[in-house]
């Protein structure tokens, strides 16, 4: 079913063609000005995220681009990025690319208009239009409308050797009162029969989450899958839930997507989850309340600590830390009844409780309705060393020292300069003049691995808290919140949020991406003082990698997995430390908490190494063909998070599960690290080869 969408432009391709043409080769030396997004042609419809980008040159200056919608106050725009395919026109016309992400959640649904305006330093303005349209319940009837129930049936019927499908015990649970709620439950209870044939179905009616897992534990079902009265199964939901658990091993916890329900059959707001996320988890509810728990798993939240699980968020905050193999069903499942607000200060209280069972200090802070941030206080003060890499732009070095003297309020801390440069740092020396540090050498010719590796081994510190030189630290206490959120359990690497000098986001995790297309950061280009889609902007969560830019890690681990991969010159090897992390049973968590400016390639400019992107891809060939685990399937690349045209087909499902990418360790083809060029101790001590205390 397809859906025709009217056109919110007004003007006619000829006028439109004109007015494109008129600002990209103006008259009267005004400024030249384009437009790549939105397009010009054809109907421009989105859900949530708007991209508008572009390029633009002065004759005079450089050319301040603004965009307004419907008149409104205009949305600050990061100008200077490179122009792809103009590398050859000079450097004004290469870095004239502009751009900016916009959050449209908020919007009401229909036409808008965008307004861009450059103007160069004498007032001379260009102007042009784009008219766009959100259509977020349009776009995702067109998504249902191609959703195949057909596709969990075709699963379970093919062949699979030893992989049975589970017993499953609905657990319907009637409320407080012990009553339902609407009369939809008589329509689950009748449809499940028919629907679900494949499968050995118990139906249970309970009186709150302690007694569905009660329930659970007293009869002979492998899955209790949780449901409130009212809520709307998906006539596949059960078979797509058995499916899942015969195909990845048969994990103690599986959930999926979801949606609202009206009770007439119409549904909205689609929620397309990340794997397990336990960080996001802390955060916000993004899973509850619609979830399968396994025998054990309901053993686990019954027997820990405090009175019997009040709800399907406490279950799973009491599992917070347990050993779990959990996947996600990239599939709609459900439709849930009403959208009541949260109990935010039932949930604040929950997640104190899980704050207090893990033996912690952390503040629990509500960012508003269902968010929360926790502000881990770290419970020793190791010692930290700081790797900081440079050889070229020595003024930059200096801003990162003064910034981390400004706002490092930590005592436990030792700097170690890299240099691969032929400069002596006279200028940089002066500044690190009265803090533990350390300049070493990196000879020869500049790989961004090998010199992390010999600050490494320089470094004596219990955590290694890699630097860019183009960086500057803007938040008080941030080796605070870094080495308390590096203190929880199962976490291997913590990353940071960075932002271009103007504020706009360069790095909120990083995306893998595919076999065609490279890893990149996570929410790019979004201005400041935004939330970016779904509150992930404000949100701390787990992420697939985080650049190293500012990164902290154990030192311990770090050389565990070999360090960095030295074949890895010049990019990708932050990515490949972040996957060999989740591999070695970590977790890499990004945070909101701690942000830098991060002055990108400021300092080598770019500086690629044309092997590394390929050695990437073959060694991690299998995650990248079934996607990064904390995307959904479901949603689109680019745009981030717009809602995909369709969901996965039967093969793209089969390929994905039977990879299984929700649990680590994600296997590589190709596992091999350059090995440091001296045994590394566990911990760095001062005599470390190439070491030299300034």
């Amino acid at each position: 079913m397809d859906f025709i969408r009217e056109d919110p432009d007004p003007r006619t391709w000829p006028e439109r063609a004109a007015e494109r043409r008129r600002a990209a080769h103006p008259a009267g030396g005004t400024p030249r000005l384009h437009c790549s997004l939105p397009r010009w042609h054809g109907v421009e419809t989105f859900a949530r995220t708007l991209v508008v980008s572009g390029w633009a040159t002065a004759e005079s200056g450089t050319a301040e681009v603004t965009v307004t919608v419907d008149g409104g106050d205009p949305y600050p725009v990061k100008a200077g990025i490179r122009r792809a395919g103009a590398a050859g026109l000079g450097p004004r016309e290469e870095w004239s690319g502009w751009g900016v992400v916009i959050d449209a959640e908020e919007w009401p649904p229909g036409p808008h208009v965008l307004t861009v305006t450059a103007r160069d330093e004498r007032g001379l303005a260009t102007t042009l239009q784009r008219f766009v349209q959100r259509d977020h319940e349009g776009l995702y009837a067109s998504w249902r409308a191609r959703r195949d129930p057909a596709r969990w049936r075709a699963l379970a019927t093919d062949p699979m050797p030893e992989k049975a499908l589970p017993r499953i015990a609905v657990l319907l649970d009637r409320g407080d009162d012990g009553t339902a709620r609407t009369a939809e439950d008589r329509g689950a209870a009748q449809d499940m029969p028919a629907a679900h044939d494949l499968l050995d179905i118990d139906l249970h009616a309970v009186t709150g989450t302690a007694e569905a897992l009660e329930r659970l534990l007293a009869g002979e079902a492998d899955y209790g899958v949780l449901v409130r009265a009212g809520d709307v199964l998906e006539p596949d939901a059960l078979l797509a839930i058995a499916v899942t658990a015969a195909i990845t091993g048969h994990p103690d916890l599986v959930y999926a997507d979801d949606d609202l329900t009206d009770g007439l059959g119409r549904r909205s707001s689609p929620r397309f989850k990340p794997q397990w996320s336990p960080e996001l988890l802390l955060s916000t509810d993004y899973i509850g309340p619609f979830v399968a728990l396994g025998r054990d798993a309901a053993r686990a939240a019954l027997d820990a600590e405090g009175a019997p699980p009040s709800c399907v968020y406490d279950v799973l905050l009491r599992l917070l830390d347990a050993d779990l193999h959990v996947e996600r069903v990239p599939d709609v499942l459900v439709g849930l009844a009403g959208s009541a607000p949260p109990d935010d200060e039932r949930d604040a209280e929950l997640v104190l409780a899980a704050v207090r069972r893990r033996g912690s200090s952390g503040d629990v802070r509500s960012l508003g309705p269902g968010r929360r941030r926790v502000t881990w206080e770290p419970t020793a003060r190791p010692k930290i060393s700081a790797v900081v890499t440079t050889g070229v732009r020595e003024d930059l070095l200096v801003k990162l020292l003064a910034s981390v003297r400004e706002h490092t309020s930590y005592d436990q801390l030792e700097i170690v300069v890299v240099n691969s440069g032929e400069g002596e740092l006279e200028l940089a020396r002066r500044w690190l003049d009265g803090l533990e540090h350390r300049i070493v050498r990196a000879p020869g010719p500049f790989n961004y691995s090998a010199a992390n590796n010999v600050g490494a081994r320089a470094a004596t510190g219990e955590y290694l808290l890699f630097l860019n030189d183009d960086v500057e630290v803007l938040t008080p206490r941030w080796i605070e919140r870094l080495v308390g959120q590096a203190q929880q359990p199962g976490v291997g690497k913590v990353g940071v949020k960075l932002a271009y000098p103007g504020g706009h986001v360069e790095h909120a995790g990083v995306l893998l991406g595919s076999l065609t297309e490279t890893p990149r950061t996570q929410l790019h280009l979004h201005p400041p003082g935004t939330a970016g889609s779904e509150h992930l902007l404000e949100l701390t969560r787990n992420s697939a990698a985080v650049g190293t830019a500012c990164a902290m890690l154990p030192a311990q681990l770090f050389w565990d997995l070999g360090g960095f991969d030295e074949y890895l010159v010049t990019e990708l090897n932050d990515v490949d430390l972040s996957l060999r992390v989740w591999n070695a049973g970590r977790r890499v968590v990004w945070t909101p908490e701690v942000v830098l400016t991060h002055h990108r390639r400021a300092s080598r400019g770019s500086d690629r190494w044309p092997g590394d992107g390929e050695r990437f891809r073959q060694r991690w060939e299998p995650l990248l063909r079934s996607g990064d685990p904390f995307f959904n399937p479901n949603l689109k690349l680019k745009p981030e998070h717009e809602i995909a045209d369709a969901p996965p087909d039967v093969e793209q499902l089969r390929r994905s599960l039977e990879r299984s990418p929700g649990r680590p360790p994600w296997r590589s083809a190709m596992v091999t690290t350059a090995k440091p060029a001296s045994p590394a101790p566990a911990r760095a001590s001062a005599s470390a080869p190439g070491a030299a205390r300034s």
